[in-house]
């Protein structure tokens, strides 16, 4: 907890310098404190969620394993592309299914770019993760190569939610130029852009995008930012779907709300 408490703040100071020298804003007092408060519940959640996933990922490399691997580089390569892939499919998946976009659209009220948006995390996304990791005990990946991939690709993450770590991908890594297409909401931005570290699986399944300088990307949701509270802001698409739910009246119309691709109607 304190290497990636330092590592953030290494991260938020860099920015704020380079900003400072480019004499562009950065952060805005409200969305920050918003942002900072839905982290801190995710954290705080994590604390008891964290061990019980451990347990499953022990009992499953454990028992499950399909192969156990003599050269140790291969688990650490399988760790990196396997968790990223990982990730791409539950992501995809939060931005494909009206449920789950409830959960993680959290992280896509912000109008704005910047480390505080990385911490920005739903409280509820561990509670459907795990299902998108299984492949790696089953392919002989150990919890520590896991867990530190996962530990590096997340802190890689947060550098590519800023507008000022500008560098190339050559073709392969994710950039805050390829990432910022993700939270637009422009119709030809929407869904695409998926991958934590690597572009290779949105290249790969056709979710890939290059940011279009005709058409600037507009930040957030349909529905706009709506409040600065971090706690209430994870309430609000469910409040949604339970809205639009109550005024179908068809039992598979109610089911669909929730199960269709967000904004169904």
């Amino acid at each position: 907890d304190r290497l990636e408490l330092g590592f953030v703040e290494v991260v938020v100071v860099a920015e704020l310098l380079v900003a400072k020298r480019r004499k562009r804003p950065v952060y805005e007092f409200a969305p920050t404190i918003g942002n900072i408060a839905a982290g801190v519940g995710e954290v705080v959640l994590g604390l008891f969620l964290g061990p019980i996933l451990l347990g499953l990922y022990d009992f499953g490399y454990e028992h499950l394993a399909l192969v156990h691997w003599q050269n140790p580089i291969i688990p650490w390569v399988l760790a990196f592309l396997l968790g990223d892939l990982g990730y791409y499919v539950y992501h995809r998946a939060g931005h494909s299914v009206a449920v789950l976009w409830a959960i993680h659209g959290v992280h896509h009220q912000a109008e704005e770019m910047n480390v505080s948006v990385a911490m920005r995390h739903p409280w509820l996304s561990d509670t459907y993760s795990f299902p998108f990791y299984v492949m790696l005990p089953l392919c002989g990946v150990p919890a520590t190569q896991f867990f530190i991939a996962i530990s590096v690709i997340s802190f890689y993450s947060l550098t590519v939610h800023s507008r000022f770590f500008h560098r190339p991908g050559f073709y392969v890594l994710v950039t805050p130029a390829t990432h910022i297409v993700h939270h637009a909401r422009n119709p030809r931005y929407l869904g695409n852009n998926l991958g934590a570290m690597f572009t290779i699986w949105d290249r790969l399944f056709g979710t890939h995008v290059e940011l279009d300088p005709n058409d600037p990307p507009i930040l957030g949701t349909h529905e706009g930012y709506r409040t600065h509270d971090g706690v209430f802001a994870q309430w609000l698409g469910f409040r949604d779907l339970l809205r639009l739910a109550r005024q179908t009246p068809a039992l598979g119309d109610k089911l669909r709300v929730f199960l269709q691709h967000p904004g169904w109607r």
